[in-house]
């Protein structure tokens, strides 16, 4: 049985947090310690978290929302989640197992859409792509999903809060400069939500931007 603390930041994400903590819930082989980190969500998201049993601590944009849930870990082991994310009961110890496997200490995943639509696929595979290739030589992360340790998280000064663009990707590089890193070959499944609103040309240029 692994223990982990579990954060997720949060603005109005009534229509997706549910999932995930019903989810989250049904993990097979984990003792979660769930964190959700309000920016003032002006819906039902507090009483949503608070129905499953998760505490709610004040939050921010996502890279303050990720800070500020660390010090109320109960566990050293910290995942990540954004709140619309979904995954199978198994998903989470899978993901440890293979850490321990490999002595990884902080990781990521590979990101699948939740779409049908062929260009989306190439994006999300764009993006598997350049991440996996480069983990070694100059690593990324998607913040929808990440692996570590309070004390690394600590050491390295956490999520960048003054960066508008890639605060994830900053962390594993930060990370990886003092621990092992790595991604693992496990999918979650992502809302397209952002591709939705900012256009795919546009996420196709952070996404480059991001890379570079």
């Amino acid at each position: 049985m692994y223990p982990l603390s579990v954060v997720v930041p949060v603005l109005n994400e009534e229509h997706y947090l549910e999932r995930l903590l019903r989810n989250l819930s049904a993990q097979k082989g984990v003792l979660l310690d769930i964190i959700v980190a309000d920016a003032g969500s002006k819906d039902k998201s507090r009483e949503i978290a608070q129905k499953y049993g998760a505490r709610v601590v004040e939050g921010g944009k996502p890279p303050v929302g990720r800070n500020n849930g660390v010090p109320f870990a109960k566990y050293r082991e910290i995942l990540f989640l954004d709140a619309d994310v979904d995954f199978h009961e198994n998903f989470v110890c899978r993901c440890l197992d293979d850490m321990k496997k490999k002595r990884l200490v902080v990781a990521t995943v590979l990101t699948n859409p939740e779409s049908d639509r062929m260009i989306d696929r190439v994006l999300f595979d764009l993006w598997n792509f350049w991440v996996w290739t480069t983990q070694k030589i100059y690593p990324h992360a998607c913040g929808c999903c990440i692996f570590s340790h309070a004390d690394i998280h600590k050491k390295i000064g956490g999520f960048d809060p003054n960066l508008t663009l890639g605060e994830d990707s900053n962390y594993a590089l930060k990370a990886s400069n003092v621990c092992r890193f790595g991604v693992l070959d496990k999918e979650i499944n992502m809302s397209v939500r952002r591709l939705d609103t900012e256009g795919r040309a546009g996420m196709l240029k952070k996404m480059i931007l991001c890379g570079l």
